[in-house]
């Protein structure tokens, strides 16, 4: 396993992220050229997860049912690229094969992102995301942490901006480098107008409200993954939530980011944290395919990714246990 800022229990539950400036002047946005009308809706927007073969190969057959899962339970979009999709597990071919998939299962219903740049130089990553592209995803994502320098972040995303026709996206991923978008250079970012999407990872309702500040008038929505303060992010500005919560649990994830009954609200985060502690913990993405098949998809269990352990008979008496008297769709008292 990858040595990490965050290990991935804390990564999975609770990100960080840096206070940057908001309100700088919104320089060259007129001469921006013209973006496409991307789906990125505002609402829950869980990871799509890999679903494997016995053998390990890339099984695209289960992809529809859980697009249609995610449209039958309200979601507005799904992230195929982030850890939990096993992405540094799978070569781009794969992801541009599961993301084709995904966006003709979609066919609009939701929105459709999925990462796209794995190369070493900036013009082998703006390459990657023009054939992410092509498959017709909303958004092509970046992950920052994969950016070729770890300097002057700012600067590659505008020139990956320059490089790359297609709407973009950004992926505060801290995985194999827990990497930011410096202070100083979200709201140039917001404001070339080329970004449309972000994973973002602050842990603290303030600094996202700056990030909301700054993307205010601009094509960018920002959806959070910090789960223990799910309602504070919705109210500091987030457009919803993309955490690993929501992929086993998208409608508590809607009721923890609705506003018009905060004790409602509070009870669902408390449950979407229980299961989320659970699953996250033990045999890790494997857990949540698991869940997944207890609530009636197909998509199996195998994962090429072992590092959270294997999910043997024991953890699943255990998961079979919690999952009997758990409620995906109405938190139960006991989360009060």
């Amino acid at each position: 396993m990858r040595k990490l800022r965050l290990d991935r229990r804390q990564f999975l539950g609770v990100a960080g992220a840096s206070l940057f400036a908001a309100g700088l002047p919104r320089a060259k946005a007129a001469e921006a050229p013209a973006l496409k009308t991307p789906n990125i809706r505002r609402g829950v927007w869980p990871i799509l997860m890999t679903p494997f073969t016995a053998s390990g190969q890339v099984d695209c057959g289960a992809i529809p049912e859980m697009i249609e899962f995610y449209i039958q339970t309200g979601c507005a979009g799904v992230f195929a690229g982030g850890l939990s999709s096993e992405i540094f597990k799978l070569s781009l071919d794969e992801m541009l094969q599961i993301a084709q998939a995904a966006v003709k299962s979609a066919a609009g219903r939701i929105g459709v992102v999925a990462t796209g740049a794995f190369g070493a130089t900036l013009d082998e990553q703006a390459a990657d995301l023009r054939r992410m592209g092509e498959t017709g995803v909303d958004a092509s994502v970046i992950l920052l942490s994969k950016l070729p320098s770890a300097q002057a972040v700012g600067d590659q995303l505008l020139k990956l901006a320059e490089l790359a026709p297609g709407p973009l996206g950004l992926y505060e991923c801290p995985d194999p480098e827990d990497r930011r978008i410096p202070v100083a250079d979200f709201p140039r970012v917001a404001q070339s107008q080329r970004y449309c999407f972000s994973k973002d990872t602050s842990p603290e309702p303030a600094e996202l409200a700056l990030k909301a500040k700054a993307a205010q008038g601009t094509p960018l929505r920002i959806f959070n993954a910090s789960l223990d303060k799910l309602p504070e992010m919705m109210r500091a500005g987030a457009d919803g939530h993309c955490g690993t919560a929501a992929i086993v649990c998208p409608e508590l994830t809607g009721t923890a980011s609705q506003l018009e009954d905060p004790a409602l609200a509070q009870r669902a985060e408390r449950a979407l944290m229980a299961i989320n502690d659970l699953m996250v913990s033990n045999a890790y993405p494997s857990s949540g395919k698991y869940i997944l098949e207890k609530r009636g998809l197909h998509l199996g269990t195998p994962s090429r990714d072992r590092s959270m352990g294997e999910l043997d008979d024991g953890l699943r008496q255990r998961f079979d246990a919690f999952l009997k008297n758990f409620d995906f769709k109405t938190p139960a008292p006991a989360f009060g």
